[in-house]
């Protein structure tokens, strides 16, 4: 468990690194980047090419030097150290993995994962078992005195990791380690750097653009033009850090998105806004569709968001086959997700009229509040009371202004009348503040 409080292993505060700077060419690589990763996380910095992911990596590797800002690693601050202190971090802190496996082509393959020990003036005796170990562990023992030009990409790249591994760091860099890699090998390695993670409790911080990497980070870093433009939070692993640095990074990565979106965010980290909206969209409208047809209906339902396509050619192009652009779905099951989109965003719409003003007109939460109100009384099988009335509008405003996350807003429409709750059944609770949810989804900033 980690609730007791967690000092973040590596700090990057406000670290920026200018080119050329003053000169007509002057190229701003990192902008004002600040991030925090704590022991044995995985973490991944992920974007497009030149987005300033792999600068990134070799400053935390102190490869290079930030223009300003600074990097502090196991409570270091890493242009302070002096020379000799970069040495002893770059041999006993971090281990370099990188997408070129570097190794020396006239050194034997056991010969190029004992370089560190050799730098560290271990012995032979001393550091070839440690070599040969590794190479066993990663299933490549049998090639220990071969020179590397005699193995394939794959078995390459494990042996650059035994090297990463060999004066045993707290903390593993990977720089796109699988992009000269086929899918088997790829794979291999992926599973090697989990294993390091998982077993090792090694900090793993990867660089990648591939997207079927982030299904093994605690987080992502999402990174465009030398920013960091957005992190997810992966709900499948359990998280390293402490209870109220996940909080805090939750509150950031919420405030004021609907948690129908964050839920499809955190699934989907790679996917642009709109999409991810309308990924939301269908994952409540459906329950089981061939993988085409999703994602061909999430592309409608994207573009009618977007207001690219009408209603008209919205609803044809429903149940219009699938090689003609469609979604592919039968009549009654075109015409019922056509309903179903157009009400909710017609929903939508008209509180999307009065939430752009809360927080400036006193009456817009008021018109918000009464508007969601009705639209979630008619999933409700029975009336309200009275004072169940007044405790779901209540729980509403505080809904809208983020006073409740998903879970409390639940959790006050479960909550018996008698504790100060609304009193609803478990289920139509559930279903409420499904609908409540998906209801927020147009305004994600409607807190800013």
């Amino acid at each position: 468990m980690y609730n007791s409080f967690v000092e973040p292993l590596i700090k990057i505060e406000n670290v920026s690194l200018i080119y050329d700077k003053g000169k007509p060419n002057e190229t701003k690589a990192l902008a004002d980047i600040n991030a925090e990763i704590y022991p044995s996380e995985y973490i991944v910095f992920f974007g497009p090419s030149g987005c300033g992911k792999s600068t990134l990596l070799y400053v935390i590797a102190a490869m290079q030097t930030p223009t300003t800002g600074r990097i502090i690693v196991d409570g270091r601050e890493i242009s302070k150290v002096g020379e000799k202190g970069i040495t002893d971090y770059r041999q006993n802190s971090i281990g370099m993995v990188f997408q070129q496996y570097n190794l020396i082509a006239s050194l034997s393959v056991i010969d190029n994962v004992s370089v560190p020990q050799i730098f560290k003036s271990v012995k032979p005796k001393d550091r070839e078992p440690k070599a040969q170990a590794l190479l066993d562990r990663f299933g490549i023992g049998a090639f220990s005195r071969r020179l590397p030009s005699e193995l394939s990409g794959g078995q390459q790249q494990r042996v650059s990791i035994a090297r990463s591994l060999i004066n045993n760091t707290p903390i593993i860099l990977a720089d796109e380690p699988t992009g000269n890699l086929d899918s088997k090998s790829a794979q291999n390695v992926t599973d090697i750097l989990q294993e390091l993670n998982e077993k090792d409790k090694k900090a793993i911080i990867l660089v990648t653009h591939d997207p079927n990497q982030l299904q093994y980070a605690h987080r992502v870093f999402h990174m465009k033009d030398g920013k960091i433009v957005r992190q997810t939070i992966n709900p499948q692993r359990p998280q390293r850090m402490d209870a109220q640095a996940k909080e805090k990074i939750t509150k950031t990565l919420s405030g004021g998105i609907s948690s129908a979106l964050v839920d499809v965010l955190s699934v989907y980290p790679e996917l642009t806004e709109s999409r991810l909206k309308s990924k939301a969209v269908v994952n409540y409208l459906l329950s089981e569709l061939d993988t085409q047809q999703i994602d061909r209906l999430e592309r409608l339902v994207e573009d009618r968001i977007l207001g690219k396509i009408s209603k008209e050619d919205f609803g044809a192009a429903l149940d219009d086959p699938i090689e003609k652009g469609g979604a592919g779905l039968n009549y009654q099951s075109a015409k019922k997700i056509d309903a179903s989109v157009e009400t909710l965003l017609s929903e939508t719409d008209i509180i999307q009229k009065d939430i752009e003003d809360v927080g400036t007109d006193p009456n817009a939460l008021n018109a918000v509040t009464k508007e969601i109100e009705t639209q979630i009384i008619d999933v409700l099988s029975s009336a309200l009371s009275d004072e169940q009335m007044t405790r779901l509008t209540d729980a509403i405003k505080k809904r809208i202004s983020n006073e409740l996350d998903r879970d409390g807003f639940f959790h006050t429409l479960d909550l018996a009348v008698s504790h100060g709750g609304v009193g609803l059944r478990k289920e139509i609770a559930k279903d409420a503040a499904r609908r409540m949810e998906i209801l927020l989804i147009k305004f994600k900033d409607f807190t800013d």
